[in-house]
């Protein structure tokens, strides 16, 4: 198994406004460490895998509605030789309500990017996922996307990698840049 590691040169190919944030803010050298096998690399987007979602103009902790975070990424594809390979990429979504919460149910965005290689984006989707508190202060869902790749060759060759983070806004990534 072997990991496959991404510039922030190359990260900014992607050309989607958080990243571009997060280029221009922080000057680490690889923000993506991928898993590759036979399966399409996944990973979660350096600085993208968590979420803090204030209330009013406040930055306080009691100023906080509720903070989220993406995590156990898991992937697993199987080879169809007429309809190329389909793979499964699973992942958790935990959120947590602050001080400020005024609701139970939120939505949270999050984005789905599949590339070819570091430099081409051949979609990108943003998703939104429905969290229902039901009076606990945290809850959960468990997210799985699927995709089909017709390119076995490429695929193999380890071209395609699937990203996947929260869709944050120019403060959400500023935050999550600061901490």
């Amino acid at each position: 198994m072997a990991i496959r590691t991404f510039s922030w040169a190359q990260a900014a190919k992607f050309n989607l406004a958080v990243l571009c944030g997060l280029v221009a803010g922080c000057a680490r050298e690889n923000p993506f460490f991928i898993e590759v096998n036979e399966c399409p690399g996944v990973a979660i987007v350096e600085n993208t895998g968590a979420l803090t979602v204030f209330s009013g103009l406040g930055r306080d902790q009691d100023d906080i509605s509720y903070r989220a975070t993406l995590s156990q990424l898991s992937r697993s594809c199987k080879e169809d030789e007429e309809l190329g390979v389909e793979n499964e990429v699973t992942f958790s979504i935990v959120a947590r309500k602050g001080p400020a919460a005024i609701s139970d149910f939120i939505t949270i965005p999050y984005f789905v990017v599949v590339s070819r290689g570091a430099e081409d984006i051949i979609a990108k989707r943003v998703n939104e996922v429905e969290i229902d508190f039901a009076g606990r202060q945290v809850a959960g869902v468990r997210e799985t996307l699927r995709q089909n790749f017709p390119d076995l060759e490429a695929l193999k060759a380890n071209e395609y990698e699937v990203l996947v983070g929260f869709q944050l806004d120019n403060d959400q990534a500023i935050y999550n840049l600061l901490q």
